[in-house]
């Protein structure tokens, strides 16, 4: 089975690449989305393939950084379902 590598995608109507990626079901509260989404500000392919190895790197820093964290403490409303 072949897997399809990541790849910046072309905005529709403006040219312009973009970095998209999903965020894993654990981190998704903590990042505030289901996927993080952002303009490589390049027309060029090859600069934007380069630009979105980059991007991909920081996005798994931070999100690194957010499995280090402590997970949160259950609400209230949450702990109702743990009893």
């Amino acid at each position: 089975m072949v897997l399809a590598m990541s790849r910046p995608a072309k905005h529709p109507k403006t040219g312009t690449y973009l970095f998209r990626k999903r965020v894993p079901r654990h981190l998704q509260q903590l990042v505030g989305s289901r996927a993080v989404k952002r303009s490589l500000g390049t027309k060029n392919p090859n600069e934007a393939k380069r630009l979105y190895l980059e991007t991909a790197e920081v996005v798994e820093r931070e999100w690194a950084c957010y499995r280090q964290r402590p997970s949160p403490s259950p609400t209230r409303r949450s702990s109702v379902w743990l009893k």
